[in-house]
């Protein structure tokens, strides 16, 4: 199995859990196969039984749950992970290039800016739906931060979550980062290489 067809299971795996889609027979196969399964009032039928992942954080993306890469991370690294993005377009930033994916339709969509000569990224950023699961969101913006959410960031993400403020920025050893609401419905949240921008 390829890396990106792990991470593209374990989204729909989160999907399912989460009860935006219906499980595709695929993954009841493999599932059953595992020996995940509960029973049901018929005797002797098995059915799947589809298990979230533990959230934990890690330096590099596993392929369960949502990708969080953190800056310096190699462009052929992200697309490997996750494969081609929706949209390739000029970076912000003159010497840019930012790749756009949209990972769970109108619920979470990430962008990457590459530096044009050295192909790293200098920064991250993702967009997520009011109505997603908290611990998810912060495991992705501990990934994005590689792995050192503090508690000052976490309040400050609550503090913006919760409409306390409409703002937070936050910076680490070397990285900045913003989070704030983009809209109604999306909380934004980037996080770049200090000297990008």
């Amino acid at each position: 199995m390829r890396v990106n067809d792990r991470y593209y299971r374990g989204v729909m795996g989160w999907a399912i859990v989460m009860g935006l889609l219906m499980a595709p027979s695929w993954m009841a196969r493999e599932s059953s196969q595992l020996g995940a399964v509960r029973t049901t009032e018929s005797p002797g039928e098995r059915i799947p039984q589809v298990v979230p992942q533990q959230l934990h954080c890690e330096e590099e993306p596993s392929g369960f749950g949502l990708p969080g890469f953190q800056p310096g991370t190699s462009k052929p690294q992200v697309e490997r992970m996750i494969g081609s993005p929706a949209a390739v377009q000029r970076g912000y930033w003159g010497n840019s290039t930012a790749l756009v994916y949209y990972l769970i339709p109108n619920q979470v969509s990430l962008g990457f800016l590459f530096d044009d000569k050295s192909n790293v990224l200098r920064q991250t950023e993702a967009s997520f739906h009011h109505s997603l699961e908290l611990p998810l969101v912060l495991s992705t913006l501990d990934s994005m931060l590689g792995c050192q959410l503090n508690e000052a960031i976490e309040l400050g993400f609550h503090r913006v979550w919760e409409g306390e403020i409409s703002e937070y920025r936050f910076q680490l050893a070397a990285m900045e980062g913003v989070i704030f609401w983009e809209s109604d419905t999306h909380v934004y949240i980037g996080v770049w290489q200090q000297g990008f921008q």
